[in-house]
C-alpha cells in the first residue's frame, strides 16, 4: 500500500555545479527510500534521533554510475585496493553549493578483514568472508534531511550527471509516488557461534595473552545468526523506528545487504578538521529511573572502563598521528557517559588536523581497523582475533562511510550490525577483553548487546 506525500511543484532549483531543491516533504528517509527499492545500489543513511549534530542529516541514494568492489586477497599491505576509491573520487571534483555536509560522492563499506589487510599480510578466504574488502558506489544525486529543520533536499552533481534535467524529473515522479508503508520483516532460527562456556574459554584465552605480555585489550566477537522473513530494507526500517541510533546505515552491495544501527563515529572529516568518538564501556538501561541513574553512574566511576576506554583513545592518537600534522591531536572529552536506547555507553573524542597532502582516503587507511574494535596494540590484537574467532567479521567491525567529492568524509564504526546473505543474518556483539575481565560477566555483556535489536522482533537468546 502506498501513502501519497505532500510534495508540491518543486521551487527554482539552485544551479551551480550541482543542482539543488527543496522537495517540501519531511518523511524520515529510511521510509522514502522505499521510492527507490527496486534500483540498484541502494543506500540510507539515517541520522535520527535526539543526538544534536551527530545526528543531524540523513541520506538517500541510488543507482550509483559506478561501482568499486575488491574481493579478499593474499598481498603485503600496501593498500593497494583502496586506490580505485581514491581514483574515482578524484576524478570528479566539487565544491559545496548548500548546507548540506555531503552532497555526492562514494558511499560503501570497508570490511574488517579489509582493514586487517593494510597493516599485516593476511589470508582471507573469498567464499567465507563474502562481504569482500570493499563495496562503494559514486553517486551523482542525493536526497538529504535535516532532521532539526525537517529540510529535505534533492542534490544531482551535473559533472556527473550531465542529464540532469531528465535525472531530476525522473527522482521527482518517484517521490510522488508515495511512501509504502513497511513490511512484517522478522527473524527466526537463531543460532550462535559460541555458547556461554566457549566465550568464557575464548576470554580465559585472551587473558592469558595479557597476563604474557603480548598485549593490553583485544575487541572479542561472537556471531548470532538467523533466517530473515521478509526483506532486508523493512528489517532497517524497523530497527531505526524503534532505535534511532546517529549513524545507521542500510547498504546493498555486492553479495551482501548491510544493516547498520550503530551508535560510533568512526572518522569525520570538514575540511582539515578530523574528529573519532571512540565507544568502549557498556552497561544495559533498566526500566526503573532511579536504577537507570544508578547504572549509568557505575558505568561513569567503572576504573575497568576507564582503562579500558583510555587504551582505545591512545590507538586512535597513534593512527591519527600517521596522517595528522603534527601538534595538532587532542582529546577535548575523555569518558563522556551517553545514553542510547537499550545501553549507557563510555564514550571519548579525539581531534587532529589532516596534513596538507593527505585525503580522506589517507584517513581511512591509517586508522582501520577501527581501535575501539580491535584492541592494544591493534596489530597483535587482530592477530589474537584472527587466531580465536571462528567465522570471518566481514561489514562487521569496518566501516560504512560516505567520502563527498568535496574532500569531506564521515564514517561510523559498523557495530550493532546485521549482514544479510541470501535471507541469511548474521549478527555479531562483543566487548573489550582486559586484564581485569570476569568472563562470565563479558559473555553477559554480549548479551545485553544483542537484545536491543533481537528485542525489536520479539526474540531473546
Amino acid at each position: 500500500m502506498l501513502t501519497q506525500t505532500a510534495l508540491e511543484v518543486p521551487v527554482t532549483p539552485q544551479e551551480g555545479p550541482a543542482v539543488s531543491i527543496d522537495l517540501g516533504i519531511q518523511p524520515r528517509l529510511s521510509d522514502l527510500a522505499c521510492a527507490f527499492q527496486d534500483m540498484p545500489g541502494l543506500v540510507v543513511l539515517e541520522g535520527g534521533g535526539p543526538f544534536g549534530i551527530e545526528g543531524r542529516w540523513s541520506y538517500v541514494a541510488a543507482d550509483p554510475v559506478q561501482t568499486i568492489s575488491a574481493a579478499p586477497q593474499t598481498t603485503a599491505p600496501d593498500g593497494g585496493f583502496l586506490h580505485q576509491l581514491r581514483d574515482a573520487l578524484q576524478a570528479t571534483r566539487s565544491n559545496s553549493v548548500a548546507d548540506v555536509p555531503f552532497q555526492g560522492g562514494a558511499i560503501g563499506y570497508i570490511s574488517y578483514e579489509g582493514g586487517d589487510s593494510l597493516h599485516r599480510p593476511v589470508d582471507h578466504d573469498s567464499q567465507s568472508a563474502p562481504a569482500g574488502y570493499l563495496w562503494a558506489g559514486l553517486y551523482g544525486w542525493v536526497i538529504a534531511r535535516n532532521a532539526l529543520t525537517g529540510l529535505t533536499m534533492l542534490i544531482v552533481n551535473k559533472s556527473v550527471l550531465p542529464n540532469s534535467g531528465s535525472v531530476i524529473e525522473t527522482l521527482i515522479n518517484r517521490v510522488r509516488s508515495g511512501i509504502r508503508e513497511a513490511g512484517q520483516a522478522r527473524l527466526d532460527t537463531l543460532a550462535s557461534n559460541a555458547s556461554r562456556a566457549r566465550y568464557v574459554q575464548w576470554v580465559r584465552e585472551v587473558k592469558e595473552y595479557i597476563s604474557a605480555g603480548d598485549c593490553y585489550q583485544v575487541n572479542l566477537a561472537r556471531r548470532i545468526s538467523a533466517r530473515l522473513q521478509g526483506n532486508a530494507l523493512d528489517l532497517f526500517r524497523r530497527l531505526t523506528h524503534l532505535h534511532p541510533e546517529p549513524f545507521s546505515a542500510y547498504l546493498r552491495g555486492g553479495a551482501v545487504e548491510v544493516v547498520s544501527v550503530s551508535p560510533e563515529l568512526f572518522l569525520r572529516k570538514t575540511g582539515r578538521l578530523v574528529r573519532s568518538r571512540p565507544i568502549k564501556g557498556t552497561r544495559p538501561r533498566l526500566r526503573r529511573p532511579e536504577d537507570d541513574a544508578a547504572t549509568a553512574e557505575a558505568l561513569r566511576r567503572s576504573a575497568k572502563d576507564r582503562a579500558e576506554n583510555v587504551m582505545i583513545v591512545d590507538v586512535v592518537r597513534n593512527d591519527l598521528g600517521r596522517v595528522c600534522a603534527p601538534g595538532t591531536i587532542e582529546v577535548p572529552s575523555l569518558w563522556s557517559v551517553e545514553a542510547h536506547p537499550s545501553v549507557w555507553q563510555l564514550v571519548s573524542e579525539i581531534r587532529g588536523r589532516l596534513d596538507s597532502d593527505r585525503d580522506s582516503v589517507d584517513l581511512l587507511a591509517a586508522c582501520l581497523p577501527p581501535a575501539s574494535v580491535t584492541g592494544a596494540p591493534k596489530i597483535r590484537a587482530t592477530e589474537i582475533i584472527q587466531e580465536i574467532e571462528p567465522h570471518p567479521r566481514g561489514v562487521y567491525c569496518g566501516t560504512v562511510f560516505a567520502a563527498g567529492f568535496d574532500g569531506s568524509l564521515v564514517s561510523n564504526v559498523a557495530i550493532r550490525t546485521l549482514q544479510v546473505l541470501d535471507r541469511e543474518v548474521h549478527l555479531h556483539v562483543g566487548g573489550g577483553i582486559v586484564a581485569g575481565s570476569e568472563p562470565d560477566a563479558e559473555f553477559d555483556e554480549t548479551v545485553h548487546k544483542a537484545r536491543g535489536i533481537l528485542g525489536a522482533f520479539g526474540l531473546r537468546e
